[in-house]
């Protein structure tokens, strides 16, 4: 067995009462404690990431996509007791007509949701959230989009609101379109909302100006509030959210790892010292993330990780290997072109706060850490929901990331196709009369390894990130930015046939890598060959004062 055996020594008095004697023995008994050693599924890593869930609980079948009653989510969501919820029906579950931003609320320990179960299209839940509010959660393969409709506004909107929480893993969801903030972990300092990952998720589309949310516009990613310890945000997308991509806020642990943060508006990352209870230190490792800037992105903090009100000694900031992007101008020093490139300035803290090691700051172990190379090749492939599915909300979503399209949106009517009618479908589910036992002895039950299965077979191999060709020729006549990946050639065939063009590709420090000068269209073939995987920046040109510039990624 994959597990680890702890032994529990029980002693036991045998008497022959026929003879008045007695005997006293004691044997080790093994007991298996596998929430203590393997993930709660295959590849899970991050903090809280060995709970057991639903583990060894009772199947609670979902038949109906109404907001409540016999059947439905709600339903399910309010038992008690190990329970793994699965899904008989496919579609859009509508908590608008509930009026209620608490309706879905987890307060009972214990549960797995596998959204996987359910047929195409999947789990679309609009209007509202879910609220966690225990110990022992994980969701999976949910899309969140709350919508601009006019009600409770506040923390009623978040996609996920986790509050004195624990052991909580939200992996492979989609969460967009709230007045507020898509995802927030909240203890208020008192240290009990802990131990939480958030992985392989999309977060866009956050709504801005919606006339909803009391303070006004509000377009925020996710906020790693005040006292969250231990979170890890791992392969996520963060795109076209004004700010907060995450925020980490005062008396907070975290690592964040392998995200990519595309058309942020003022802020992208973010880390202050700044709580309800008073200034905290914090403590966070920012590993392998990458920045890609839309057409009006204007950072204020100058860099993609922007440190304000960092001043406690106690403080640990560990920052590597993030990388910046080179297509804005920033706010503060708009003389500066080409801007500069750093991610991260050491200098905008303490010295003392800098830490040498992601140990010194906030980390956990096993933790699979990609190159930023790495990162946005393989975020964009395997983010989402169910990528197998196609959905077009989330393929529109990367695309545009791939593409540099997109923009900060106030409401639902500037979503480009608005929200699609998902059809209601139905799909019957059975499982063995053992399923929580173990028959590989591997530490997973047989319900578990099914749903292992699924989820699976809902992802598939990834994205094919490959734009069509006509795209790129579009992109280019119409002057917006462009990308070609897989190729050893940057080929662009539909500019005029009669100009002569100059075009350079930059690295992200912002050498030329490749130049050439005075071609014409048919000429302008630039090679690709012997760069590394990354981010790179383009510029065509046929006069000095007509220049088109895009961020680029190239794959090798």
């Amino acid at each position: 067995m994959n597990i680890a055996a702890q032994y529990d020594t029980r002693c036991f008095l045998l008497v022959w009462h026929d003879v008045f004697r007695q005997f006293l023995f004691c044997i080790a008994i093994p007991i298996a404690v596998s929430g203590q050693t393997i993930p709660v599924f295959p590849g899970a890593e991050g903090f809280g990431t060995t709970t057991p869930a639903g583990r060894g609980g009772e199947i609670i079948k979902v038949t109906t996509l109404d907001a409540s009653g016999p059947g439905s989510l709600k339903e399910a969501i309010d038992a008690s007791g190990k329970r793994t919820i699965v899904f008989e029906v496919g579609g859009i579950i509508d908590l608008r007509p509930t009026g209620n931003c608490r309706h879905l609320a987890i307060r009972n320990p214990y549960c797995t949701i596998a959204g996987q179960t359910a047929p195409s299209p999947g789990i679309t839940i609009i209007g509202y959230g879910i609220q966690i509010h225990t110990h022992d959660v994980l969701v999976q393969h949910l899309a969140i989009r709350n919508l601009d409709h006019h009600g409770p506004g506040g923390d009623c909107r978040h996609s996920f609101y986790i509050q004195n929480a624990s052991n909580v893993v939200i992996d492979h969801c989609t969460c967009t379109w709230s007045p507020n903030k898509l995802i927030s972990t909240w203890s208020k300092c008192n240290g009990e909302t802990h131990d939480i990952t958030v992985s392989n998720t999309i977060l866009a589309e956050n709504f801005n100006c919606a006339g909803v949310h009391s303070e006004g516009c509000h377009s925020k990613g996710f906020l790693l509030g005040d006292g969250s310890l231990n979170v890890t945000i791992k392969n996520c997308l963060f795109s076209d959210n004004w700010d907060r991509n995450p925020a980490i806020k005062g008396g907070s642990t975290s690592q964040i790892v392998n995200n990519i943060v595309y058309y942020p508006g003022e802020v992208a990352i973010v880390i202050t010292e700044d709580a309800y209870c008073g200034s905290k230190p914090v403590k966070t490792s920012i590993v392998g993330n990458v920045l890609k800037s839309g057409r009006k992105t204007r950072l204020i903090y100058d860099y993609f990780i922007g440190p304000f009100h960092v001043n406690s000694s106690d403080t640990r900031i560990y920052a590597h290997d993030n990388l910046g992007d080179t297509n804005y101008v920033y706010t503060q020093h708009p003389q500066w072109y080409p801007p500069r490139f750093e991610a991260f300035n050491p200098e905008s803290v303490p010295p003392e706060c800098i830490a040498s090691s992601p140990e010194e700051a906030a980390w956990t172990r096993p933790m699979t850490v990609l190159s930023s190379d790495e990162t946005y090749e393989h975020v964009l492939r395997h983010a989402g929901y169910r990528v197998a599915d196609n959905d077009t909300i989330d393929s529109r979503i990367v695309n545009e990331v791939v593409q540099g399209w997109g923009m900060i949106l106030d409401s639902l009517g500037q979503v480009p196709g608005g929200m699609p009618e998902y059809p209601s479908t139905n799909r019957e589910l059975s499982f063995p009369d053992n399923y929580n036992s173990d028959d590989d002895g591997d530490g997973y039950t047989n319900l578990e390894e099914i749903l292992h299965e699924m989820a699976e077979a809902v992802q598939g191999l990834g994205r094919d990130l490959t734009i069509p060709l006509q795209t790129i020729n579009n992109a280019i006549s119409d002057k917006k930015p462009y990308i070609c990946i897989g190729t050893d050639k940057l080929k662009l065939p539909s500019l005029e046939q009669k100009k002569r063009y100059s075009i350079v590709l930059l690295s992200p420090d912002g050498r030329i890598v490749r130049q050439l000068c005075g071609k014409t269209a048919g000429e302008l073939n630039l090679s690709t060959r012997g760069l590394h995987t990354g981010i790179y920046l383009i510029q065509i040109s046929s006069t000095p004062n007509s220049l088109v510039s895009s961020t680029k990624y190239i794959h090798q």
